[in-house]
């Protein structure tokens, strides 16, 4: 395969993608899964140079497909890059990529060229398949709209009618009892982002929890991890849909979104600068924008599956520098996941 296109944005973007690499032995790994030599490749520190080399060798045999296909992997944490598997693809059909690219002259951006005028702009490609945005709709209908005596809140619901939220939402099993739920209680499509006005707004419907009595409990709480589980046995509720967990394994630089009931309104997901800072089995803080009323919204990946759940925002701590920071944080649904399969184990 002659050098093309194709493999230029794949130089500039891998070098992007494996920055972290200093000693290159992940790219040497890589390389050898692939089923190349890599002990006749050289691959120096400078990131450009050493996935030209690595590139560039793979090309001569044929095998940048296999390689891509290493690095994509579920295991590497890249299955879900588009921009990968779209190389894939192209690289599988054979055919050249029409390209267009601004001349040196007209670039206007800094003046190290080399470094700033690839196409994918930060370290991650934020491109997704089109099905995100159906997927998304259909995800949304399982967040609800928490209305109790004297506040509103957010919650979602998981598999066999449990819902979930926030114990600072429903922080025992007599608030619950008394709360209202309310399902889809949302803008309709067709209503322009600027001229929305939440008036005669309604839901599409409304139910109650049952969380059962003292003796025989349907409800579950964690004051320290912020959580309530709560059962809701109403058979209608079943065509909204549930959120599945996701496995573990978030980390910094991984997106999320986050669907919520900001202020208590109208249902709105965050989906800008929605990138994770900081992740452990405990907590997780990313840049997703919330507001109050926003409390016990599931925080999604790219697949819709809940990785966390919001609690909080503001001035917090990140636990790996120990320095104040302005981000969201919400308890890692790994938490939860843990007292379920208890429960259901206990069954």
């Amino acid at each position: 395969m002659d050098w093309n296109n194709t493999l230029t944005e794949l130089n500039y973007y891998l070098a992007r993608l494996f920055a972290h690499d200093i000693t290159n032995k992940e790219k040497a790994s890589l390389v050898e899964k692939a089923g190349m030599p890599v002990y006749m490749i050289e691959i120096p520190q400078q990131q450009l140079l050493a996935w030209f080399n690595i590139l560039q060798f793979a090309a001569a045999r044929n095998q940048v497909v296999r390689l891509l296909e290493v690095i994509t992997a579920p295991e590497m944490g890249n299955a879900g890059d588009e921009f990968l598997k779209g190389a894939i693809v192209a690289m599988q059909s054979g055919k050249a990529i029409r390209n267009i690219s601004l001349p040196d002259d007209e670039w206007k951006g800094g003046n190290d060229i080399a470094a700033t005028k690839e196409k994918i702009l930060g370290k991650k490609s934020t491109l997704l398949p089109i099905g995100f945005l159906e997927q998304g709709t259909d995800a949304a209908r399982a967040v609800v709209r928490i209305v109790t005596e004297n506040e509103l809140g957010t919650g979602f619901l998981l598999a066999q009618r449990w819902l979930l939220t926030n114990n600072h939402v429903l922080p025992n099993l007599e608030t619950a009892a008394a709360a209202s739920i309310e399902f889809n209680y949302q803008f309709p499509k067709g209503i322009k982002v600027s001229t929305k006005q939440p008036a005669d707004l309604k839901a599409e419907y409304a139910t109650r929890l049952t969380p059962g009595t003292a003796d025989k409990p349907l409800f579950y709480t964690n004051e320290a991890e912020d959580w309530t589980l709560v059962k809701i046995d109403d058979p209608q509720i079943d065509p909204f849909g549930f959120f599945t967990m996701a496995a573990p394994g978030l980390k910094p630089g991984d997106f999320v979104n986050i669907i919520q009931h900001p202020l208590g309104g109208p249902k709105q997901i965050g989906i800008y600068q929605n990138m994770v800072m900081y992740a452990d089995d405990a907590i997780v803080q990313y840049m997703t924008d919330t507001n109050t009323g926003s409390s016990g919204s599931p925080v999604v990946n790219s697949d819709w599956e809940v990785v966390a759940i919001h609690h909080s925002g503001g001035w917090v701590e990140d636990p790996a520098t120990k320095e104040t920071v302005r981000r969201n944080q919400g308890t890692n649904i790994q938490r939860v996941k843990a007292f379920i399969d208890q429960l259901n184990h206990h069954k």
